[in-house]
């Protein structure tokens, strides 16, 4: 870690603030409460300014490093909240930081994201389709049909697909649209 710690000194200007937050312990981590380090930055002149930072982090990062003799190399995602458009509060900038961060991840890993309600918003439409669809799987709201795939010249049956349909009790419709990559993120 002091290696990371330096290299982001290096990055940033001497009055600007680098901190690592998380968990107390290493037996209280998991997965999702990994320790993050936060480097704030004060003064910019224009938003950008705070990209040139994130690509200059991440190239600093991406130098190999000697752990045990051998060479390692560490890539970093990074999420931009800037105030006070994105919030006006260091948790709410934090917060926002963190969800840039985790779109940066899915966007590939190693590159820089600035933060945007939209992402907020996709955030809370995952979490109720999650929510819906454990909800629907305990009333029983699928239900499994067949659909066949006609040989158009022959007329006879060449496939079947099994189709999963979701009735919706609170509304009248069925099945929306929601693509295979999105239901397996919710589980």
């Amino acid at each position: 870690m002091q290696w990371a710690a330096d290299r982001l000194r290096q990055s940033v200007r001497p009055g600007d603030l680098v901190a690592r937050a998380g968990p107390p312990s290493p037996r209280q981590r998991s997965p999702a409460r990994r320790r993050r380090v936060y480097d704030l930055i004060s003064n910019l002149r224009h938003d950008e300014d705070a990209l040139v930072v994130a690509h200059r982090i991440r190239d600093l990062m991406r130098r190999p490093f000697s752990l045990s003799g051998r060479d390692v190399t560490v890539t970093a995602s990074i999420g931009i909240a800037l105030y006070p458009d994105d919030g006006l509060s260091a948790s709410g900038l934090l917060m926002h930081a963190d969800t840039a961060m985790y779109h940066a991840k899915e966007m590939g890993r190693d590159n820089c994201q600035f933060y945007s309600a939209s992402l907020t918003e996709r955030a809370m439409q995952r979490l109720n389709l999650a929510t819906n669809l454990r909800l629907a799987l305990e009333r029983d709201e699928f239900r499994l049909v067949y659909q066949p795939q006609l040989d158009l010249e022959s007329g006879r049956i060449r496939t079947v697909e099994a189709l999963i349909r979701w009735n919706i009790r609170s509304r009248a419709a069925s099945c929306p649209r929601i693509s295979y990559r999105r239901r397996r993120r919710t589980g």
